[in-house]
């Protein structure tokens, strides 16, 4: 399988639209084929709480190991503590309570 060093390259060698359309459908193929179910989550809400039963719907927190439905979204409400979609983590750290605030109050 190539990998993104071999498929840059392989864009510079032909530089035809019709090589770099290729690059790109191998690369898309790569990740397609080695990305696995229940993983790739990058969302930051997954750095502060993990999938139950490895569902993204339901999320553990890492800080007072309760268990959320309804996935990151509202889990990233719980860490901000805004009192919307659930009940707010009473043991999460400022700076992460904070980060989680900033971020619900962009969306």
């Amino acid at each position: 399988m190539a990998d993104i060093d071999q498929v840059r390259d392989k864009n510079h060698e032909g530089d035809d639209i019709s090589s770099q359309h290729g690059a790109l459908i191998v690369l898309r193929e790569h990740m397609t084929k080695t990305k696995k179910k229940g993983k790739g989550r990058h969302d930051v809400g997954w750095q502060h709480g993990i999938a139950v039963d490895g569902k993204a719907s339901k999320v553990k927190c890492n800080y007072c190991h309760e268990e959320y439905s309804g996935g990151v979204f509202r889990f990233k409400h719980h860490l901000a503590g805004t009192h919307e979609n659930d009940a707010p983590c009473k043991v999460v750290p400022n700076d992460v309570r904070q980060q989680m605030l900033d971020i619900v109050n962009k969306l």
